[in-house]
């Protein structure tokens, strides 16, 4: 710690403003045009020579992004002008834990100010250690795009076997015309009403953070195909009230009003947790006959197919928003099998594709976790290099100092 020297980040870094580059004007090419946001185009000419960092100055102030390649960062950003011999990684990391999302200017156009990020006190070590840091850090990182990625590639293979399974199911039967398209010959269309013995819209009591009697969902917890339990409200009802909102495991839940339309008939299968727990307003609930499986039910409004029957039935609202109701819903089209056991089958496919979309999810979740951290150990000395054995790490094909 006592190479590590006390500094500014003005002493280190310029924060140069980036120069403007409409959509219209961008040529294709193989440099990164750079918004707040990050990656947003390309251009076929560069302005800046890479490795680089991005800062957002307007929009999405003090959010980064790291170029490694030659790019052109547009006037909405800073790019970071390098004032030493620092590596570039270890910038963007210390950066990244230097508060910058906080510093919104209160101007009439919110923005990011320099002299705000000059003014940050920082301790810089030397550059072998942040050449090391970096390293550790940098490996964490390509885990996480690693899983990012599988993550992406389970998704897209449900998605993927979601269309076959609901065009040519499992049994190699022959397929006829349908007013769905393709399907088996021994399916038939139903509508959702067949398959339902009731729908219901949620309750519209007032719900609170505190946690009262009943945790109630709502359109935040319900993701594809399940409930998630973050993030409750909570309701304070009679017994009597409560009792008509009581969710039972097997019940579907349909986002019934929403902004976005790939939102919009989003559905999810209440299990038993959280328990005792009742729906919204915003939530239409159904409970499904013995002639469907809620799961697969689910997984067919889940699919692209069913994505898109539910959004060419929504109708569009004053506020921006489009709405479901229980007629529309009613109406739905289902492509049906003619046995449970069939049903069962399609399920069993989907879960276990599911279940890897689930264990990356989690896997992401603690990497990400890691990183935020050791990052903020490292670059604030909380952790030293001492303790950690660099040579289980894979070498880099060229020195360090040189791949920034």
């Amino acid at each position: 710690m006592s190479t590590w020297r006390d500094t500014l980040l003005g002493d280190e870094i310029e924060l140069a403003y980036g120069k403007a580059l409409p959509a219209h004007s961008r040529r294709p090419g193989k440099y990164g045009v750079y918004g707040s946001n990050g990656l947003v185009g390309e251009h076929d000419e560069s302005l800046i020579d890479g490795p680089g960092i991005v800062v957002g100055r307007k929009g999405s102030v003090g959010a980064l992004a790291f170029a490694r390649e030659p790019f052109w960062p547009i006037d909405t950003t800073y790019y970071v002008v390098n004032q030493g011999d620092q590596n570039w990684r270890y910038l963007y990391y210390l950066l990244g834990n230097c508060g910058l999302t906080g510093l919104n200017s209160h101007s009439a156009v919110p923005g990011l100010n320099r002299e705000d990020v000059y003014s940050i006190a920082v301790q810089m070590p030397p550059r072998e250690i942040q050449d090391g840091i970096a390293r550790v850090l940098d490996c964490v990182s390509d885990a996480i795009e690693l899983e990012r990625l599988a993550l992406h590639n389970a998704q897209d293979l449900l998605r993927a076997a979601a269309d076959k399974l609901f065009t040519t199911g499992l049994r190699d039967e022959p397929v006829k015309e349908t007013a769905l398209g393709l399907l088996p010959e021994s399916w038939s269309v139903a509508k959702f009403a067949d398959v339902r013995e009731w729908l219901q819209y949620g309750t519209s009591v007032h719900c609170t953070l505190d946690e009262l009697r009943y945790p109630v969902l709502r359109i935040p917890n319900i993701e594809p195909g399940r409930v998630n339990p973050a993030e409750l409200k909570y309701a304070d009802l009679s017994e009597r009230d409560a009792a008509r909102y009581l969710l039972k495991p097997g019940d579907v839940l349909f986002i019934r009003t929403n902004g976005v339309l790939e939102r919009l008939g989003a559905c999810a299968i209440y299990q038993e947790e959280p328990a005792n727990a009742l729906f919204a307003s915003y939530l239409i609930r159904a409970r499904l006959s013995d002639l469907a499986d809620p799961r697969y039910v689910s997984y067919f409004y889940g699919s692209p197919a069913g994505t898109a029957l539910v959004a060419g039935r929504a109708t569009p609202a004053a506020d921006g928003k489009y709405n479901l109701n229980t007629g529309t819903i009613d109406g739905l089209p289902l492509p049906l099998p003619p046995s449970r056991e069939e049903q069962e089958e399609i399920v069993s496919v989907c879960e276990a594709i599911d279940h890897k979309i689930d264990l990356h999810r989690k896997r992401l979740g603690v990497l990400e976790e890691l990183l935020a951290v050791m990052t903020r150990q490292m670059v604030f000395a909380e952790l030293s290099l001492d303790a950690l054995d660099l040579s289980v790490l894979p070498t880099p094909d060229v020195p360090l100092k040189e791949t920034v």
